[in-house]
């Protein structure tokens, strides 16, 4: 019976040495993936430093794209202000109704002038009075 006992236990202590050994390699692999997922993080973080970098520098160049546009724009409408060629005294465009209005003001001035010789626009004389025969 001392002997059956001590064979169980051998087996047992068998079973359990291929169990301790079957451990260790899988541990074994455990740590080799572990090390690679670690090396993969780590990889995988420096390209997002990276992108996040990269991403800062064009946020950056955009802007000075943007200002850039801006400045053209400025510059095209500049060039066709300057190959219109128009005089300084034309302000035809600022708001002012160019020459025509002026014509048509100095027209206005020169109809509301009163005749020569004559302060008053009702003056008797305007109207021929000391020789038309007015019925009273």
């Amino acid at each position: 019976m001392l002997y059956r006992e001590s064979v169980k236990i051998i087996e047992t202590n068998f079973k359990l040495a291929e169990k301790c050994n079957s451990s260790s390699v899988e541990l074994v692999t455990v740590k080799e993936q572990v090390e690679k997922l670690q090396g993969l993080l780590n990889g995988v973080t420096n390209e997002r430093d990276e992108l996040r970098k990269e991403v800062g520098s064009l946020q950056d160049t955009n802007k000075l794209l943007i200002e850039s546009n801006a400045l053209c724009e400025g510059s095209k409408k500049l060039d066709e202000i300057l190959s219109i060629q128009r005089p300084t005294s034309d302000r035809s465009g600022l708001g002012f109704h160019g020459a025509s209005s002026s014509k048509q003001l100095a027209d206005k001035l020169n109809e509301a002038k009163p005749k020569e010789g004559h302060i008053r626009p009702n003056c008797f004389k305007l109207h021929g009075y000391p020789n038309a025969k007015h019925a009273y």
